[in-house]
């Protein structure tokens, strides 16, 4: 790490709070670059350069003033950055008085330069995640297979699994922590925060992607093909999750996007969870495509929504042969166009209401619909039977 003037000067005025003394800091060829004394930047310290040659403290007690060409009496220590002598640190006073501060300076002064490496390590992470999500969840994923793939390798994500996408809009959490400070170091610091509680959480499976785009977390979620979670674990995931957020006064709204095998169709899950998040609400933070009220709106907005794929499993729910057998298909089509009335709709398939009701009763087991109680039930039928 190089040290610069800009991040010197930071480091000293960090330092004034603690001391009364003159701070110095030098670079690696001991000319002060920072100090209290504006006067005293751009001289050449003697003193910092025999410390950083000889990577332990120079002390230079007034007598020996004479010997330190553009130095004061006081103690210079080297600055060590992951193993590497970067600079010197120095404060001005008789050695036996500021030693122990002296110390204390410098252990400060290390602690502040690797926290702004660990910064600018997170800064340049949290870019290439969010480069790699942005493609990955866009509609050019597929013209882009090469950068996504040569991404995906670097990130160590594997393309190959069952994912299903989960927004969170942070936005809240954002506004309120702007009273304590600027926007860029706020937001930096709430999702260092929020990524330390959800990433080593059992919520966070190993393989499962999280990042920030803009104010919105999205977690790239493994499902399994062969279990498909059902709403109440899904709600009940989405909770747990909610409790690992920071505190604020409502909970944060949470959408989720339905499962997706392929890569190039993330989008539409990406899609669906954000149209999710519309429909949370203090009282019911986490929505999902999968709820029947949330889909039908979707399908709604959508129409005909052939790349959704609750609507596919609905879809090929009524083609199986259990609900075939029953004429599923023609029964609700002639259902809505009896305004869903079962007596008239009984009449018109010359079958009795009971056999009708009983047909019904399949179909709410097998797919949840329940068209004749509920409205919107009842467009998603219609929307199935033009699909």
């Amino acid at each position: 790490m190089l040290l610069t003037p800009g991040l010197a000067q930071q480091v000293v005025n960090s330092l004034m709070p603690l001391v009364r003394q003159n701070v110095n800091v030098m670079d690696a060829t001991g000319t002060i670059i920072a100090s209290f004394q504006a006067n005293r930047i751009g001289h050449f310290h003697k003193g910092a350069f025999d410390a950083i040659s000889q990577q332990q403290t120079v002390e230079i007690h007034p007598e020996e003033v004479n010997l330190f060409p553009g130095a004061l009496p006081g103690v210079n220590m080297p600055i060590f950055l992951e193993g590497q002598v970067i600079g010197v640190v120095g404060i001005s006073g008789h050695p036996e008085e500021v030693r122990d501060t002296a110390k204390l300076l410098k252990a400060v002064t290390e602690l502040i330069l690797e926290r702004d490496v660990l910064m600018e390590k997170f800064r340049s992470q949290a870019q290439l995640h969010e480069h790699f999500a942005s493609l990955l969840l866009s509609e050019k994923a597929v013209q882009d297979a090469a950068s996504l793939q040569a991404s995906a390798k670097l990130l160590k994500y594997d393309l190959s699994l069952m994912r299903q996408v989960v927004v969170i809009d942070t936005e809240p959490l954002v506004l309120q922590a702007l009273a304590f400070g600027p926007y860029d170091l706020v937001f930096t610091r709430l999702r260092e925060n929020i990524l330390q509680q959800l990433l080593p959480s059992p919520c966070i499976g190993p393989r499962d992607f999280v990042v920030f785009l803009e104010q919105r977390l999205v977690i790239l979620r493994e499902t399994q093909p062969s279990t498909p979670d059902s709403l109440d674990t899904l709600f009940q995931w989405g909770q747990q999750i909610s409790q690992l957020l920071p505190p604020h006064t409502a909970p944060l709204p949470i959408g989720l996007g339905s499962s997706n095998t392929v890569t190039a169709q993330l989008h539409f899950s990406y899609r669906e969870a954000l149209f999710a998040l519309n429909h949370c609400s203090p009282a019911k933070p986490v929505a999902s495509i999968e709820e029947l009220p949330v889909l039908t709106a979707y399908a709604l907005r959508y129409a005909p929504g052939p790349n959704c794929l609750p609507l596919q499993r609905l879809q090929d729910t009524l083609h199986q042969a259990s609900l075939r057998k029953f004429n599923m298909e023609e029964t609700l089509r002639c259902l809505l166009e009896q305004n869903l009335n079962t007596s008239l709709a009984a009449k018109e398939l010359f079958i009795h209401r009971n056999t009708l009701l009983f047909r019904l009763a399949k179909l709410r087991s097998s797919t949840g619909l329940d068209p004749c109680h509920h409205f919107d039930h009842a467009l998603l039928c219609r929307l199935l039977l033009e699909r």
